[in-house]
C-alpha cells in the first residue's frame, strides 16, 4: 500500500476517498505554554528578592536599636518595648521565610513544575493564619486596620489580601494550556 496510489487518480480528474484505505492516525496540536507562567514567575521573584532584601535590612535595623529607642520610634509605652521587639522580630522572620519560599516557588515555576504554584498557595494560606494569630497575640500593634479599626478590621484585610494573592497564584492552574507538569508539593 502506498499513499501515492490514492493521489494518482486525482491527476486524471477523478475524486477518490482514501480515508478507508489509509492507516488511522491522530493529530496532536501542541500550543506554546501560556504566558501566565512567566507573569507568575516575575511576581514571585520580585516579591521574594525585593521584599526579602528590605526585610533583612529591617531585621538588622530593629536589632541595632535599644528597646527604649524603638518604643519612642513606634510611639509605644516603655513597658511594652520588649513585646514590641518580639512582635517585630517574629513578623520580620516570617516575612523573610515567606520571601525565601516565594523565590523557591519561582524557581520551580520557571521549570514548569506545578509544585511551585502549590507552594505559593500554601505560603499565602500560612501567611493568613500567621497574621490572624498575630492580631490576637499583639492587638495593640495591629489594631489600626484600613477597613475598620480593631481586630476584625485586621482579619478582614488579611482575608482579602490573601484571597487576592491566592487568585493571582492560581491563574496558571485555570489556564487550559499552562505547561505545568504533574509534580506534587509533598511526594
Amino acid at each position: 500500500f502506498s499513499i501515492y496510489s490514492c493521489f494518482a487518480p486525482m491527476k486524471q480528474g477523478s475524486l477518490l476517498n482514501c480515508t478507508s484505505e489509509m492507516p488511522p492516525f491522530k493529530l496532536i496540536y501542541v500550543k506554546p505554554a501560556s504566558i501566565s507562567i512567566y507573569l507568575l514567575l516575575i511576581f514571585m521573584l520580585i516579591y521574594g528578592v525585593v521584599i526579602g532584601f528590605f526585610t533583612l535590612i529591617s531585621l538588622v535595623t530593629v536589632n541595632i536599636f535599644s528597646p527604649d529607642e524603638l518604643a519612642q520610634l513606634y510611639l509605644v509605652d516603655d513597658s511594652d518595648a520588649g513585646k514590641l521587639i518580639v512582635f517585630l522580630n517574629t513578623s520580620l522572620a516570617f516575612t523573610l521565610f515567606s520571601c525565601i519560599a516565594f523565590v523557591l516557588a519561582g524557581v520551580w515555576v520557571k521549570n514548569f513544575q506545578r509544585r511551585g504554584v502549590m507552594l505559593a498557595l500554601l505560603v499565602t494560606l500560612i501567611g493568613l493564619v500567621f497574621e490572624t494569630v498575630l492580631v490576637f497575640i499583639f492587638p495593640e500593634f495591629l489594631s489600626s486596620g484600613l477597613i475598620a479599626p480593631g481586630r476584625g478590621g485586621g482579619i478582614v484585610e488579611g482575608v482579602f489580601s490573601s484571597l487576592f494573592c491566592g487568585l493571582i497564584w492560581a491563574i496558571p492552574l485555570m489556564v487550559a494550556n499552562n505547561g505545568l507538569d504533574e509534580s506534587k508539593l509533598f511526594g
